[in-house]
């Protein structure tokens, strides 16, 4: 089954692959370089360390479907995952395994809003507990800006859409 393997940039050798159950289908690494997430085509969720190779947990059945979007949160102390297939977005304790919440989204892409919110599909969300801070209309989020001040997503047609956060709050 596929994997996501880690290369080596200068020699271009591969250093070591990683496999999800049924077949890698994202992956993400941690901020800090320590761990790398990697979502199966069947659903399931694994981490690993990316050093050593070793997987410090995994859930199968993470998901209802392919586990298509991955996201270290801020502080490397939460992960995103989503599922398009399924319809759903998680966050887990990258420590214990533990999903922490969950909340059904349309098309859910991730992408991170500042420090504490984050694009799941049409919603922006609270990553604390991932309470709906705004809906924003369009099709799936493609980035936000550092700042978190402006998010971009596309419309139906696929133009983008840019979108000002303040005035998306405090309407």
């Amino acid at each position: 089954s596929p994997k996501v393997h880690c290369w080596d940039v200068k020699t271009w050798e591969v250093l070591r692959g990683f496999k999800c159950s049924g077949g890698a289908a994202s992956a993400s690494a941690s901020a800090d370089g320590a761990l790398l997430a990697v979502g199966g085509l069947d659903g399931a969720l694994a981490v690993f360390e990316l050093d050593s190779g070793k997987r410090v947990w995994d859930v199968n059945g993470a998901h209802g479907g392919a586990v298509d979007s991955l996201l270290f949160l801020p502080g490397g102390r939460e992960l995103a995952t989503a599922s398009s297939e399924a319809g759903e977005v998680r966050v887990w304790s990258v420590k214990s395994g533990e999903k922490l919440w969950e909340a059904k989204a349309e098309a859910p892409a991730l992408a991170l809003v500042g420090r504490d919110m984050m694009l799941a599909g049409s919603d922006l969300r609270y990553l604390a507990e991932g309470r709906v801070a705004a809906e924003i209309k369009g099709r799936a989020p493609v980035a936000a800006s550092a700042d978190g001040r402006y998010i971009c997503t596309t419309a139906d047609d696929g133009e983008p859409l840019l979108w000002y956060l303040p005035a998306l709050l405090w309407k």
